[in-house]
């Protein structure tokens, strides 16, 4: 028989996870859930359209790791935000390996991301677009890339609502692993790159666990340009985790009086037969 112990505490652990994917909407666990699922998926050859108006075959940049984001011209922030961070990092890779990559910034905005206005955003990150391609597709060929990748983004007013997401496509082609965010470690970034290079596993590490679920416990500022962590959301979660621990301890109240009295009995028993034992030696 199962100790009252072990199924309490499995009862805890399977209801304070449910609590916290519930708090956190179940339809962001969906997104983050079809995100991961992409991982490992072959990426197929999708025709693009390139910021000078030329068509572009995605499987012309393998052979070479792809750094793959999804973006609109006039996304309010986060977008501008992931781009620099793209900038940066080009800064901090080890030449030889900045060389090799490749980076796709694909437009959700397809009826207004033309290939000039791509071009004159473009320039904003870059002054070459011989390894930084800002691109377009038509409708079908956006949506298939988008559910193949696990990219999930919707209409919403003026603009977009997307996960902000940059994919590392290794040189054969495969989804190696997601960077969650708009800000990345270059150091992370690099070792990943080089391990899609070598054939080598791309581990996720917590830091990007910790990015993926700050995707969800974070609010954009735009009076900043800032992600600012929501400590409301997080309380929510917490007060709710501790209301199931409550009920559990209620619920379970009985048994855990009798597991405490067995535990006590036991002690009380093993410390007055060393004393018998004792007394008896010194007999």
């Amino acid at each position: 028989m199962k100790s009252f112990p072990g199924r309490a505490a499995r009862m805890a652990a399977a209801l304070g996870a449910a609590v916290a994917l519930c708090a956190a909407d179940a339809g962001a666990d969906s997104v983050l859930s079809a995100s991961e699922a992409a991982v490992g998926r072959q990426v197929k050859n999708y025709r693009l359209i390139n910021q000078d108006g030329q068509f572009t075959q995605f499987h012309s940049f393998m052979g070479r790791p792809v750094l793959l984001s999804f973006f609109y011209t006039e996304c309010p922030g986060p977008c501008v935000m992931l781009n620099q961070s793209l900038m940066s990092l080009r800064e901090k890779f080890e030449p030889a390996l900045a060389a090799r990559v490749m980076l796709v910034s694909v437009t959700v905005d397809m009826l207004r991301d033309t290939p000039e206005k791509l071009r004159d955003y473009g320039l904003s990150f870059t002054n070459s677009f011989d390894q930084w391609t800002f691109a377009r597709a038509d409708g079908g060929t956006l949506a298939g890339m988008a559910a193949d990748l696990g990219f999930r983004f919707e209409k919403s007013g003026e603009g977009f609502d997307h996960m902000n997401r940059v994919t590392l496509v290794g040189p054969d082609g495969v989804v190696r692993r997601h960077f969650y965010g708009t800000e990345f470690d270059a150091a992370d970034v690099q070792e990943a790159l080089r391990a899609s290079i070598e054939g080598r596993t791309v581990k996720s590490l917590l830091s990007d666990a910790v990015a993926r679920a700050m995707i969800y416990c974070s609010n954009y500022d735009p009076v900043t340009r800032t992600y600012k962590i929501d400590y409301k959301f997080i309380g929510s979660i917490i007060v709710q985790y501790v209301l199931v621990m409550g009920t559990i301890l209620f619920i379970w109240r009985g048994s855990i009086a009798r597991w405490l009295s067995k535990l006590l009995y036991r002690g009380d028993n093993r410390a007055n037969g060393k004393d018998s034992t004792a007394r008896g030696s010194a007999l």
